[in-house]
């Protein structure tokens, strides 16, 4: 079985140091417990997920402007997906660990959906960016900047310093 604190175990060796609020990461792993995702703590694209949020989370950027969540059943999902700069959103029934749609959402427009998962919506929508030559999303800018210069290792050497201080942490 797993609990909410030992989801925290994946997060507390990184981001526990600090002045860094643990209790968002605690409401990040709590929320999968507390929805019924206990029982899918071994299922790897809910653990990314957790991290991915978590990592935006520790540059002090806001998960929910990016990552939305929406029921089946909700008629203002179309109305806010319309109104979204850009956005990966989840269609996910109460209670059910899979979701219904992953997509991504560029200029109010879904230009991908049935992704599988929050992670793969990251990626293609990562790859959207370079491909359409689009500017990082403002509001996501430290976290995209971290996946650009740390993870894919492109133009590494000018980092902000709560990049570098991050990259540090993970490479001691």
């Amino acid at each position: 079985m797993c609990e909410a604190t030992s989801s925290n175990r994946l997060f507390l060796p990184v981001f526990g140091v600090g002045h860094f609020p643990l209790t968002l990461l605690r409401d990040i792993a709590v929320f999968h417990y507390a929805t019924g995702f206990h029982s899918m703590c071994d299922d790897i694209n809910i653990r990314r997920e957790c991290i991915l949020k978590s990592l935006v989370v520790y540059v002090n950027e806001d998960p929910d402007l990016f990552f939305k969540e929406y029921l089946p059943t909700a008629e203002d999902a179309e109305r806010d997906i319309t109104t979204t700069v850009m956005c990966i959103y989840t269609i996910r029934r109460d209670g059910h660990e899979e979701p219904e749609d992953v997509g991504v959402v560029i200029e109010g427009i879904k230009v991908l959906n049935n992704l599988g998962s929050v992670t793969t919506g990251f990626i293609m929508l990562f790859g959207l960016i370079y491909a359409l030559d689009l500017a990082f999303p403002e509001n996501l800018k430290y976290t995209f900047e971290f996946f650009q210069k740390i993870i894919m290792n492109l133009d590494g050497h000018k980092l902000n310093s709560k990049i570098q201080q991050l990259k540090i942490k993970l490479f001691s």
